[in-house]
């Protein structure tokens, strides 16, 4: 199986205006390995039940040895595509992306830096307090305390030490100096454990994200080991944290979960006091408030409480998904008071209070930056990825953010299934077998879980032979077929254009039906010469041709530079050869190009991002070929078998006709010599109908 990948050459001037230039690389070449499994037979064997498993490798000594799969590709981005179809521009695609922006960077910033900080914060006093408490024993010493807290392994008493233990996740005493230990808990030393300055409280932060510059002051501050400040910092994110100081704030706040405190803070600021995070961390260079409680008008309305924050936001159709943002923002705009009610429970004076925070603060000061990064990490209408990324295995940042999913974003051309595990989830298949109607042989009853097709202007029935590469038998030059292309999803018929022989093997040579390709508003089909597969893959503008465009309307073939030239009737055409007496295919070529559509309003699509784009063009992305033949061994077999077969019939039928002939030319004698005896007289009786090669044989 060959891949030839288009690589765009000049991006910039396309930005600008200018016609697309590409160079063809490849091919790439794989072979596709398919297996069947749980396979029944229902129906007292009419039919096969069964699951598929296809993937593909890739084969380096079959491939040109200057193409490797980790070259580099430039093209247009269907997934980008994908997603103006569900925006509907780019500048919508802008707005869009405001919900998931108060996501990240917004909420990503409460998460990673701010909830951390209030957690250090909130560990000075507790140990603080911890310690006093437990120096309030009777018989405990100040030494006596740093000996447990440093090196116990298990708590002397539960209720007093319950996740104030160094040693206890490691379960090996830290030796932890008692200078050391000293210097940890002054509240005068710097960065000591219940220092409650924010420069001791950040450095810790960062320390247990894994900042090696804050190990190293830590480490210099107390005059410890790297074993001992992961010990630390081990201890403080999965025993104090967990069981004493996130249990402390969340009943401080009356909150359920830490992370509760990012609802709080975005609606109504009461962790930090009514102060944005933009005035407490400057270095992380916010333009504007980020927290809805803070945005000017806010305070007229009451403040979003922590249950309905996380409703708007992360409730059924919560803000932080794109889809919903734009739902939420046009239902705004279009006053839809009770829809608004019933799916955000806002009020319509709250509905357009968030939406002018959306549209206002969030898109003009944080979206541009997060758009920014999500076309430098590739998911703008242009990227570059490597051939194995393209090919199988890329997850678009745009498709992640737009669907809220990121194990939804998979932006691969070709689906490979990689594991048994993974294909046998897929919906079974099923194919008669021509137990009782050898007709209707490899015929599909249901295609992955389906008899039925929607996506186009009605619901269509799956018809046509499955991809066993088997039809009726005994066809002839009359003949067309009916096969359901997976590719297409939709029936292909095969035309009949002749016979061919290969290497002694007679066969009839088909053809794709040229109606396949042909305009056709059943299918949405309005360009000549191009498939649209639109529906089914998820509205990007995905249009099937032959390779090069063969057959297609010269218009678009014009505007690609080198696109005719490359154009070769052999090799863009698919053919198929099939053994008239079995109806088993046995030659195959088949191809296929890739496109997408760029419409001709690009003007109003791309506005914003991509303005200078030229629209009403077809750019191409891949051609990919399949090709199948028979080998001299298999020619010899099929000889010794069904010829063998065939010349044995031919030759009985022959003897009998022989044999007959033989019969009807003794009778023929027969008579002629009953005719000239009776002409001269001589009597019938003397000639025996059951034996008349005596008498003939007599006469000579």
């Amino acid at each position: 199986m060959e891949f030839h990948l288009y690589n765009l050459t000049n991006v910039d001037q396309v930005n600008q205006g200018m016609p697309p230039i590409y160079q063809q690389c490849g091919p790439y070449v794989y072979r596709k390995h398919k297996s069947y499994y749980n396979v029944t037979f229902p129906k007292d064997g009419e039919q096969i039940q069964y699951k598929d498993w296809t993937r593909y490798h890739f084969q380096r000594d079959r491939t040109t040895s200057n193409l490797s799969e980790i070259d580099l590709i430039t093209n247009i981005n269907p997934a980008y595509m994908g997603v103006i179809a569900l925006a509907g521009s780019d500048s919508n695609i802008m707005l869009g992306l405001t919900g998931p922006t108060v996501q990240d960077p917004i909420f990503t910033f409460f998460y990673k830096t701010l909830i951390p900080d209030i957690q250090a914060k909130w560990t000075t006093i507790t140990l603080s307090q911890a310690k006093k408490t437990i120096l309030s024993q009777p018989n405990m010493t100040e030494q006596q305390f740093y000996e447990i807290w440093a090196n116990s392994t298990s708590q002397p008493d539960a209720d007093l030490w319950k996740g104030l233990l160094v040693s206890s996740i490691s379960q090996k005493p830290s030796q932890i100096p008692l200078p050391s230990c000293l210097k940890m808990w002054n509240p005068s030393s710097p960065y000591s454990l219940t220092n409650h300055s924010t420069d001791s409280i950040r450095t810790w932060r960062r320390a247990i994200q894994a900042d090696t510059h804050a190990h190293n002051i830590l480490m210099s501050a107390f005059n410890i080991s790297v074993p001992q400040i992961t010990t630390v910092l081990n201890w403080l994110n999965n025993s104090l944290y967990p069981e004493v100081v996130n249990k402390n704030i969340t009943y401080f706040w009356n909150i359920e979960d830490i992370n509760d405190l990012a609802y709080l803070q975005w609606g109504q600021a009461t962790p930090t006091q009514g102060v944005s995070v933009m005035d407490l961390y400057p270095e992380a260079n916010f333009t504007a408030a980020p927290e809805f409680a803070l945005f000017p008008l806010a305070g007229r309305f009451s403040a979003l409480t922590l249950k309905r924050s996380k409703f708007l936001l992360s409730g059924p159709s919560g803000l932080f998904s794109m889809a919903n943002t734009g739902v939420f923002l046009k239902s705004t705009f279009a006053g839809n008071v009770s829809f608004i009610s019933s799916t955000w429970g806002l009020s319509m004076p709250e509905a357009l209070l968030v939406a002018g925070y959306l549209a206002s603060n969030i898109q003009i000061n944080f979206t541009p930056e997060k758009m920014a990064s999500i076309q430098a990490s590739g998911g703008g209408l242009f990227t570059t990825r490597t051939v194995h990324e393209w090919l199988w295995n890329v997850d678009d940042p745009l498709v992640a953010v737009a669907t809220g999913n990121p194990s939804a974003a998979q932006a691969a051309l070709v689906y490979n299934t990689t594991t048994l595990e993974e294909a046998l989830k897929t919906p079974f298949s099923i194919s008669w077998t021509g137990k009782n109607n050898i007709s209707r042989i490899a015929e599909y009853v249901q295609w992955k879980g389906g008899n039925t097709l929607t996506g186009y202007s009605t619901t269509v029935p799956i018809v046509g032979v499955n991809d066993f590469g088997q039809f009726q038998p005994n066809l002839d030059l009359s003949i067309s077929l009916s096969t359901f292309d997976s590719n297409f999803i939709r029936t292909v018929e095969l035309v009949p254009i002749g016979m061919v022989n290969y290497k002694g093997i007679k066969m009839i040579r088909y053809e794709v039906a040229n109606k396949t390709l042909d305009i056709d508003p059943f299918y949405f089909q309005n360009i000549r010469g191009f498939a649209n597969m639109s529906y089914f893959h998820n509205g990007s503008t995905v249009f099937l041709s032959n390779p090069h465009m063969y057959g297609a309307e010269s218009k678009y073939v014009k505007k690609i530079q080198n696109m005719t030239n490359w154009q070769d009737v052999v090799y863009d055409t698919t053919v198929v050869d099939i053994e008239p007496n079995l109806g088993t295919i046995m030659n195959y070529d088949e191809g296929l190009q890739v496109n997408i559509y760029l419409s001709n309003d690009t003007s109003n699509m791309f506005s914003d991002l991509n303005g200078g784009v030229v629209g009403d063009v077809m750019l191409p992305v891949m051609i990919v070929k399949e090709s199948s033949h028979l080998t001299d061994a298999d020619v010899t077999a099929l000889k010794g078998t069904l010829y063998r077969g065939i010349m044995a019939e031919m030759v009985g039928f022959w003897v009998l006709f022989g044999i007959g002939s033989l019969f009807i030319m003794i009778s023929l004698v027969f008579w002629f010599i009953l005719w000239i005896r009776r002409v001269r007289g001589v009597d019938r009786s003397e000639y025996s109908i059951t034996n008349p090669y005596l008498r003939v044989a007599g006469d000579d």
